[in-house]
Parts: structure tokens; C-alpha cells; sequence
């Protein structure tokens, strides 16, 4: 049998979802591969199986295998987890028609709890019906899936200058959450330092829809005092609107993965490399 035409014509694709009783059944199969999942202990928890390879991979005859990724149900999403704000865990949310109306299910999806099942294993496996991804969480689920296999690592001597002011980091981001939903740097050299080098850094803040220019920029001028203060010279600090960030912008350009750094306490605000129309 050719499993991945199979899996096509019965609609299988990234970001399908597998409930909980076809999920235990799933995760009981011998050749069905888990890392960092405690199967004994999502007994108890309430989760889904989604969909993580890419829907052409799922469709390939040559591709044997599928990868799956462990999410919770939750009842409410943090906004320091959507949107791609968290590198390894992304709350985000979808649609599901049903009998009695449409019902939004929130998700709390893991980057570390992968499974990986052969092509066979999914034929007599039901996915959920009716689920529908709005364009913004699909392309927000994408982008974090392809974010962690792809976010650009900074340097290790960059960072170790930082580790010196990671309290005042962290402070810094807390105080910018409701005008920064996020902090971009171009660093130059981007590589380890040489002896007698120093790096010289361009920090770009991102405002919030509803954040003060004028306190956002305040905070930018923080983290630049902060960064000067650790030896490191930065030529400009900015703060622009979200329309006003372009693609050639962002080019170049690292995002600060902090776990600590959020886009918003108590708001979904798209960041920018999710938002359309940039």
C-alpha cells in the first residue's frame, strides 16, 4: 500500500488533530517513537496529537514516517506564549464545527514532546473533524515549528557579555511588555569576537497597537544603556510601528528569544514577521 497517497485522499495534513482516545491508541503502537513524553503521565491530562510534519512530507510515499507533537487543552491562553513569543511552547487556538455550533479549542503545544509514527500507523486513526486554523495561527504554528530548527543563534561571546545583566534584563522586559511586543538587534561582527574586537549592535523595538511611542522608546534607551553597560556599542536605537516594519528590515536582523520577553501581558498582539501585509 502506498501509505502517503492513502493519508492524502483521507485529508491527512499539518496541523490535523488527533483526540485523546485515538492519541493513547497511537502512542501504544511498538514502533511509534516518543521523545521527552511521559506516556504514564498523560493519562491523566487532557492533550491532543498534532499534526507537525509538513503536509507534502505526510503525502510522499518515500517519507515513512509522520511527526506529532504533544498539546494540552487549556482553558486559557497566555499571551507570553502566543504567537511565537515562546520558543519551545506556543498557546494558540482553533475552530471546530460541531453539531450544536462552533466551538473555539485553545491548544498549548510543546516543541519537545515529539512523536514520530510510521505512515501505517495513522490509517485507522481518526483526526477531528470539522477543525479549521484561522490564517494568522496557521502561519503563527508554521513559522514556531520552522523558528526551531532555524532561529538564528547569536554568539557565544555576545551572550556572555549579556549573562553579566541578565537581571536587569529581565526587569527591562517586564517593564515592556505593553509598549514592545518585540526587540530586534543586528549585530556586527555576527561571530565571535577577535582579541581587541567589540560588537557594535542596532536595536529596533517594535510598537505595540496601543503602546506609547514615546515610554517604548524610553524602554528601547533602556536596554541600550544596558547593553553599553556590559561593553558592547550600540549605533542606534529605535522604536517603529508595526506598518512601518518591512520584510528588508527585519532582514538581517535577530529577534531577541528571551523566555522572559513577551509580546504583551494581557493581550494576542501578532508579531511582526506573522502579521501580513508588512
Amino acid at each position: 500500500m502506498n501509505f502517503g497517497s492513502t493519508l492524502e485522499t483521507k485529508g491527512w495534513l499539518q496541523g490535523c488533530i488527533i483526540p485523546k482516545e485515538q492519541a493513547v491508541v497511537l502512542l501504544g503502537h511498538e514502533n511509534t517513537t516518543c521523545i521527552d513524553v511521559n506516556k504514564a503521565g498523560l493519562v491523566d491530562d487532557n492533550f491532543v496529537l498534532v499534526v507537525a510534519s509538513q503536509s507534502c512530507d505526510i503525502a510522499r510515499d518515500e517519507v515513512p514516517s509522520v511527526q506529532l507533537l504533544v498539546a494540552r487543552v487549556i482553558e486559557v491562553r497566555d499571551p507570553q506564549k502566543s504567537y511565537n513569543a515562546h520558543p519551545r511552547i506556543l498557546d494558540t487556538h482553533v475552530t471546530q464545527v460541531r453539531e450544536d455550533g462552533l466551538q473555539e479549542l485553545s491548544l498549548r503545544v510543546s516543541i519537545l514532546e515529539k512523536v514520530f509514527t510510521p505512515k501505517e500507523n495513522l490509517i485507522d486513526i481518526d483526526y477531528l473533524d470539522g477543525i479549521s486554523w484561522g490564517i494568522q495561527e496557521e502561519r503563527s504554528y508554521r513559522n514556531w515549528l520552522g523558528e526551531h530548527y532555524d532561529r538564528p543563534a547569536l554568539p557565544t561571546s555576545f551572550n556572555d557579555l549579556l549573562k553579566r545583566s541578565e537581571s536587569k534584563l529581565k526587569k527591562a522586559a517586564k517593564q515592556s511588555n505593553d509598549h514592545l511586543y518585540g526587540i530586534y538587534i543586528r549585530l556586527n561582527p555576527n561571530r565571535e569576537l577577535l582579541e581587541g574586537e567589540r560588537y557594535d549592535v542596532q536595536l529596533l523595538g517594535a510598537l505595540t497597537n496601543d503602546g506609547d511611542a514615546k515610554t517604548a522608546q524610553d524602554r528601547i534607551e533602556r536596554y541600550k544603556d544596558i547593553l553599553k553597560g556590559a561593553g558592547i556599542n550600540v549605533t542606534h536605537a529605535l522604536v517603529k510601528e508595526k506598518k512601518q516594519i518591512s520584510m528588508a528590515t527585519l532582514e538581517g536582523m535577530t529577534r531577541f528569544h528571551l523566555d522572559y520577553l513577551s509580546y504583551r501581558n494581557d493581550t494576542e498582539e501578532f508579531p511582526a514577521e506573522v502579521s501580513p501585509g508588512i
